[in-house]
């Protein structure tokens, strides 16, 4: 539904990189709503879809991925004997 696709692009756009490259870009917020408004209901679907492939697991998913690189960099280290000392 509309509404649905709606939510979906707003909660992208709430991102702070996304917010971020549409500043770069010129683009306000208020610009980019009124923009969107404009869209039929076929277009903001498939743009709503496509944000939908960009951020798969959402936030989280990205911090969980982080973790699981680092937790494997120290279990690596730790197979190799080496410390990691930060001053």
């Amino acid at each position: 539904t509309r509404a649905a696709d709606m939510d979906t692009i707003q909660r992208a756009l709430e991102s702070k990189l996304v917010a971020q490259k549409l500043q770069q870009a010129g683009l306000s917020t208020p610009e980019v709503k009124s923009r969107m408004e404009k869209l039929s209901d076929q277009e903001l679907h498939s743009f709503a879809k496509q944000v939908d492939t960009l951020y798969p697991g959402g936030d989280l998913g990205v911090i969980i991925a982080i973790l699981v690189i680092a937790i494997l960099v120290v279990v690596f280290l730790k197979i190799q004997n080496k410390k990691i000392i930060i001053q």
